[in-house]
């Protein structure tokens, strides 16, 4: 099957969703953004622990893997982190309204953010450990035990994962925060900490360096709406019932992806 790879353009990611304020210029790759030095690279079936694993997992209900999304296999991956050190750190997308209105279009937003990161950044996959959207759905980053480089600091990254809500805006045009993507959230931390050996702590991306990152979630960190709580030892604590079923993969996919 041919491979077609785009280089990466403003109007490109614009059009795929990403808000302006992530494509207005060149993203540094230094330890300060994130990204560190390559390590091994990533055999196939590498990308973290099962979110259905055996006696004593977490299974993520309404989990979206890489496969159903589209995503691009990474580069090289770095499981030498130590998150027991630290715990989750809250990100938003930036400063646009970005939510979908239909979670069809979920799949191909998380593509246009890994290309973003991949492909502009320069990094060696999406930065975020788990993706979600205000539908219910957590979508697999680069999932547990594997560093990620979305949290701004070499500290950051090593000891913290990252969670990305799917929403964005700006002080009096921000998008709604639905329960769905609050139960997204509390059900990714519970994976962390069971699965990935996540600590207690949940912190926002502007603890870790200057920013407004993440936005209208930081009410929520602050106010332990995110926490878990019985779901991160009690998995059948979850009385919310399941989001809406996850739909086919598309059967088309952007310019660029690796299928």
């Amino acid at each position: 099957m041919t491979q077609h790879h785009h280089p990466p353009t403003r109007r490109r990611f614009l059009a795929a969703g990403l808000p302006a304020a992530l494509t207005g210029g060149s993203a540094g790759r230094s330890l300060a953004d994130g990204e560190d030095a390559p390590a091994a690279p990533a055999a196939d079936g590498a990308l973290g622990a099962s979110p259905h694993g055996g006696p004593g997992s977490f299974v993520i209900e309404s989990f979206v893997p890489r496969s159903a999304w589209g995503g691009r296999r990474p580069r090289h991956r770095r499981p030498h982190i130590t998150p027991r050190s630290g715990g989750v750190t809250i990100h938003y997308v930036g400063g646009e309204r970005v939510a979908r209105e239909d979670h069809a279009d979920c799949a191909a937003q998380v593509r246009s953010i890994q290309d973003y990161h991949m492909d502009a950044n320069g990094w060696s996959d999406i930065a975020y450990t788990y993706l979600v959207c205000v539908h219910g759905h957590v979508f697999e980053g680069r999932g547990p035990w594997c560093r990620t480089a979305a949290n701004g600091t070499d500290e950051g990254n090593q000891n913290w994962y990252a969670v990305c809500g799917l929403i964005g805006g700006s002080p009096g045009a921000y998008d709604a925060v639905t329960p769905e993507l609050l139960l997204a959230f509390r059900r990714a931390i519970a994976a962390l900490r069971i699965n990935g050996g996540a600590g207690e702590a949940i912190n926002r991306h502007r603890d870790h360096k200057p920013t407004q990152c993440p936005g209208q979630l930081a009410a929520y960190v602050l106010d332990g709406s995110l926490d878990p709580g019985p779901l991160a030892t009690d998995p059948g604590a979850d009385g919310a019932g399941a989001a809406p079923s996850w739909p086919p993969p598309p059967t088309e996919r952007d310019p660029g992806i690796d299928a």
